[in-house]
């Protein structure tokens, strides 16, 4: 058994009009088993940040299923969701991805995918200056 990990690209709505934390989920995609690397390390740097935040200011997001009535700030193993700015994540996920390659000749196959999900957001004009880039965010969810 291992730690699985989900992540979601999301927008911080900090606007004083909705909740100090709430996320809107903007794409979401299982990595799975992501190993040791560049990739866990930052998850676990911001995770160590987000425990330190007082609960009524952490980050959370609905649970689709429930109408908007059931705030989500944990993962299934009780710890709080980092949230890493985007464009970190990104360099993160593409330096774990050349180490893999490096070591057995491919990379890992869903860090492929989410570098191609995550792509457009960090490096797309019309993402940067429309949504402000500053408010996009890399949720990750243990399961």
């Amino acid at each position: 058994m291992g730690y699985e990990i989900e992540i979601s690209v999301v927008q911080h709505r900090n606007d004083n009009i909705s909740f100090d934390g709430w996320c809107s989920v903007l794409a979401t995609l299982e990595l799975s088993k992501i190993g040791d690397g560049a990739v866990i390390h930052i998850l676990q740097k911001y995770r160590a940040e987000q425990e330190k935040i007082p609960k009524k200011k952490k980050y959370f997001f609905y649970d689709n299923y429930s109408n908007r009535e059931f705030k989500v700030f944990q993962d299934r193993y009780d710890d709080y969701m980092p949230l890493v700015p985007i464009s970190e994540f990104y360099e993160a996920l593409v330096k774990n991805n050349e180490e893999t390659k490096a070591s057995d000749g491919h990379g890992y196959r869903r860090f492929e995918l989410a570098i191609a999900l995550l792509k457009p957001f960090v490096k797309s004009k019309q993402w940067k200056y429309e949504r402000n880039i500053n408010s996009l965010y890399v949720m990750a969810w243990g399961h």
